[in-house]
């Protein structure tokens, strides 16, 4: 009987809480569109005021994204969500979550133009993911696309080498052509010491 009334209050509160989310979300998404009307009577602060209290009952990220979509000729409006998805990328990043890294970049990239780099970083994002996943070759291709979009950016300049490293296997073929000679030259050596002694 005590396992059955807790069940009931688990059950009970999930519904709850459920409710709590779908009416916060509708919440938001009114606000929301009274913010996009508001903005397009040029009230930015009307707009701006709805545009907060629609992010505190909803995630910023799904605010703006819904923003967007209504106002999809926005320049600065996209930019802005370009600027908040390239943060929680980084975040994302931070937290060695490769999958939603990619997917948050991939958004931010469509959103803004590429000589801000977010394109670069998108592109360094997937090169992580490929290699996570074994893909060496299209890791590698990944990275030389962010090289070429920022080709000063020292850092990328040594990923790519970094995974042409990784591609060729430990060592590259003029390294491993060196050491061939070298081991050569040592056995050429031995050899003419032992018949010298012997």
């Amino acid at each position: 009987m005590g396992s059955q009334i807790a069940k009931l209050r688990a059950e009970n509160e999930r519904l709850q809480k459920e409710k709590a989310e779908k009416l916060a979300a509708a919440s938001a998404q009114s606000l929301n569109e009274s913010g996009v009307k508001a903005f397009k009577e040029n009230d930015c602060a009307k707009a701006e005021g709805l545009f907060a209290e629609a992010s505190r009952l909803q995630p910023a990220e799904n605010t703006y994204r819904e923003a967007v979509r209504s106002l999809p000729g926005d320049a600065w409006l996209k930019g802005e969500v370009g600027r908040l998805l390239n943060e929680l990328g980084f975040k994302a990043l931070s937290e060695n979550d490769y999958a939603k890294a990619g997917k948050v970049f991939a958004e931010a990239s469509r959103l803004q133009p590429a000589e801000n780099g977010s394109n670069s970083v998108f592109h360094f994002v997937r090169s992580r993911s490929k290699e996570k996943e074994g893909d060496l070759e299209g890791a590698l291709e990944e990275m030389r696309k962010a090289l070429w979009l920022r080709p000063d950016d020292a850092w990328w300049k040594l990923e790519v080498a970094r995974l042409e490293s990784l591609f060729r296997g430990p060592l590259s073929r003029a390294w491993w052509n060196f050491l061939s000679a070298q081991a050569r030259r040592a056995l050429a050596v031995a050899e003419m010491r032992t018949q010298q002694a012997g």
